[in-house]
């Protein structure tokens, strides 16, 4: 089997969007109505636009005050945002995975099945992603940001492909899982690199409506409370992307068909004479 692109595998993500679209508007109508019990910059660093790392940990840090606000006054709340968020990430990504119609209960099944591994990932994932920035505190010069900025990517890029290993393979050992993903990353680095740069360029283009219009600027520039929570979908439709994306790079580069493709094909060979 030919190997993937990074072109070829951003436009099959599309098209992987676009075959879940009904999930999708799940998804951000949850997000939506999510980010009306915590505050929205708690809501861009926790729920599942984050994706447990990567772009969520840039939103973590650039709107730190709200995140705050989050922790310090609702704790419960923020509590079950996080459960639920978890949920919402492991059934959009067991659907992506699959390509295919899973149902409701189907979805929502296989996220609340892996909601625990997810925890995990997202424990060890913040570990690291706050072991970069002490190392920026401590030596906060262009070096160490730069240093920091690479770990933080490293730390997204591999916990990446290591929650696409956790469902496409249904592991159940995190660690393993996040060896499994730097193992991926390692045999297949230009194309995993250049993906997960294209889709951080989008998504921090997605993130800009959200640090300049969000909450610490709401009244300057004239947005209602009520429409704070519209700011992140831009950033839920670019990270379902990124992980569509990745499925598909995953899957061409280990062989792997997923049922919409292994249908398509069987109807073509019916087709022929």
């Amino acid at each position: 089997m030919p190997r993937m692109g990074v072109g070829a595998a951003f436009v099959q993500g599309w098209q992987r969007v676009w075959r879940a679209r009904v999930l999708l508007a799940g998804v951000l109508l949850a997000t939506a109505a999510l980010a009306t019990v915590v505050p929205v910059a708690g809501s861009a660093a926790l729920g599942p636009a984050s994706r447990v790392t990567g772009l969520g940990l840039a939103a973590a840090l650039e709107l730190r005050p709200g995140l705050d606000e989050a922790l310090g006054a609702r704790p419960v709340a923020l509590a079950a945002h996080l459960a639920a968020s978890l949920v919402l990430l492991g059934a959009l990504l067991a659907r992506l995975a699959a390509d295919r119609p899973l149902g409701l209960r189907g979805c929502l099944a296989a996220g609340t099945v892996r909601v625990f591994r997810f925890f995990r990932l997202t424990l060890i994932a913040s570990a690291g992603a706050g072991a970069a920035v002490a190392l920026f505190v401590a030596f906060p010069t262009p070096a160490g940001a730069g240093l920091a900025r690479a770990l933080l990517f490293v730390i997204s890029l591999v916990t990446s492909y290591g929650e696409v290993r956790l469902v496409v393979e249904d592991r159940r050992t995190v660690l393993g899982t996040l060896v499994a993903g730097w193992r991926f990353v390692r045999a297949h680095p230009a194309a995993t690199v250049g993906l997960h740069l294209v889709n951080a360029m989008i998504g921090g283009a997605a993130f800009l409506p959200l640090i300049f219009l969000g909450p610490s600027d709401a009244a300057a520039t004239g947005w209602a409370p009520t429409a704070e929570p519209l700011l992140l979908l831009p950033v839920v439709v670019a990270q379902v992307h990124a992980a569509a994306s990745q499925m598909a790079l995953f899957d061409a580069h280990l062989g792997r068909r997923p049922a919409a493709a292994e249908a398509a094909r069987h109807t073509d060979m019916n087709r022929r004479p």
